[in-house]
């Protein structure tokens, strides 16, 4: 597992991620067209403190399942 699947491919957080990427996508209409590579790229150097705070709420919310999952 690397960064790119853990963030934007991992089936386990396809839920969390589909909200996620619906805001990202609703308010920045160019990111429809990236590929996962170019967007993990766009979203982990992205400055805007509106993506890095939505960022920082998905991240936190697939770690919490990760941890939930991972102690069954």
């Amino acid at each position: 597992e690397d960064e790119i699947h853990f963030t934007l491919k991992c089936p386990q957080y396809k839920h969390e991620r589909d909200i996620f990427l619906q805001e990202i996508y609703n308010e920045y209409k160019n990111t429809r067209s990236l590929n996962k590579q170019e967007l993990f790229i766009w979203l982990m150097s992205n400055e805007n403190s509106t993506v890095c705070a939505k960022l920082i709420k998905y991240i936190t919310n697939i770690l919490k399942i990760r941890e939930s999952t991972q102690n069954l």
